[in-house]
């Protein structure tokens, strides 16, 4: 019980922390120190479809990125609570990412979040 009070004040404290954009809290990455990243907006998981071999079936996943791309999300999560991550092997999660991004069009500028279902 004490260890679970220290962290949540801890997270309490990290919270509070924030820089506050627009009266919220926002967690904003810096890169090389020279730029920001804003992570605010919706990133959906989205689910890797498969072939009936079980093999990665990406003319349906360019077809779900085509129909994602087209709401405004701010990006997606690739291999998260729904990307299927543990039947996939470490050949197929990088492939996974880079034909993600191929999909997308470049003046998308959708950032994807990549392997947080890796847990």
């Amino acid at each position: 019980m004490t260890f679970f009070l220290k962290t949540v004040s801890y997270t309490n404290k990290l919270w509070r922390s924030l820089p506050k954009v627009g009266g919220q809290r926002r967690f904003i990455a810096s890169a090389a120190n020279t730029q920001q990243l804003e992570l605010g907006g919706i990133f959906p998981p989205i689910p890797t479809p498969f072939n009936d071999d079980e093999s990665i079936a990406y003319d349906k996943l360019a077809l779900n990125v085509a129909a994602y791309n087209k709401v405004p999300f701010r990006g997606l999560v690739i291999q998260g609570s729904n990307g299927e991550y543990v039947y996939l092997n470490s050949v197929e999660r990088v492939e996974l990412v880079k034909r993600v991004r191929e999909f997308l069009p470049l003046d998308s500028k959708k950032l994807l979040l990549a392997g947080s279902g890796c847990e």
